[in-house]
């Protein structure tokens, strides 16, 4: 009975912080219902998540609300909207809407942000991590537009209290499903930053500066320069890989080594044993022989 308590307390415990998020978010959501007015308008809040971009006020939430489409396409909107939310004072400090889309992005975008560390939104939306490595969240998005596809990312500037453009990088999308991302992070003659796919076909290397508070174009990658990387890094791997077998064979070498000496060791009171052995049966034999003799 008493191991039964202990085991229902420890899972009260292990589920009473997941049942307390929930029902902040629920409360989150409901205050956000309250104080807008686009449940009325007929939008449902599909997703509700907490970042760190940097914004002091409240709590700093991205939500994704989704409903009625006032364009008439038939098409509902999905709208990516961040909040700074003021819970105890039930007030919006400040809100920006980030996207705004008729339908759904395209499929291969998903795959995109899968290779990009971070948090995906809603699978193709966006990406949110600290790309720069300056303690706070950015948003990366690849937008496909008439205007020229494009790789943005986005952080919060206290100084302007706005959402600026860190990049907005021109970038090759083919529309074929088995294209490979167009941006990749990588560390790039000793500096961390992005390459990206221009439209003509080729690789640019980006870097965070952080006297501009943007990314800035340092060169076109060089190939030759990635190939010898690579080979290096090939070369590291397998010079490890060797010397990880060259290790094992060494330990079991020694362990081999270590036998035969232990055998002889071990074999040596024996031939003690036999040679003493000998010498009494001849001085036996030596005695009968005497005692033969002298009869």
């Amino acid at each position: 009975m008493k191991k039964n308590i202990i085991l229902l307390l420890f899972i009260v415990l292990l589920l009473l912080p997941i049942y307390s998020f929930a029902q902040d978010k629920l409360e989150i959501k409901n205050l956000l219902y309250e104080i807008t007015d686009r449940r009325i308008r007929g939008e449902e809040i599909i997703l509700l998540e907490e970042f760190n971009f940097g914004i002091d006020g409240g709590i700093n939430l991205l939500v994704e609300w989704y409903g009625h489409n006032y364009r008439n396409t038939g098409k509902n909107n999905r709208r990516l909207i961040i909040y700074v939310l003021d819970v105890e004072n039930r007030e919006i400090k400040f809100e920006y809407q980030l996207l705004m889309l008729d339908g759904n992005w395209p499929p291969l975008f998903s795959s995109w942000y899968l290779g990009i560390s971070g948090i995906i939104i809603d699978s193709d939306l966006c990406q949110i991590a600290d790309f720069n490595g300056d303690g706070f969240d950015e948003i990366l998005l690849f937008i496909e537009s008439d205007t020229g596809n494009r790789l943005e990312i986005q952080g919060y500037e206290s100084e302007s209290n706005r959402f600026e453009l860190y990049c907005e990088i021109p970038i090759l999308i083919t529309r074929q499903n088995n294209q490979p991302s167009p941006v990749e992070f990588l560390n790039y003659k000793g500096m961390y930053g992005l390459k990206a796919l221009s439209p003509n076909n080729k690789w640019f290397f980006y870097t965070w500066d952080e006297t501009q508070r943007k990314y800035i174009e340092v060169e076109e990658v060089d190939p030759r320069y990635l190939e010898e990387e690579a080979r290096l890094y090939q070369r590291e791997k397998e010079e490890l890989s060797s010397n990880e077998i060259e290790q094992t064979l060494d330990s079991e070498t020694s362990l081999e080594n270590e036998t035969p000496i232990a055998s002889k060791d071990s074999q040596f009171p024996l031939w003690l044993f036999i040679g003493g052995g000998l010498v009494l049966l001849g001085v036996g034999v030596g005695v009968i022989i005497v005692v033969k003799r002298k009869k």
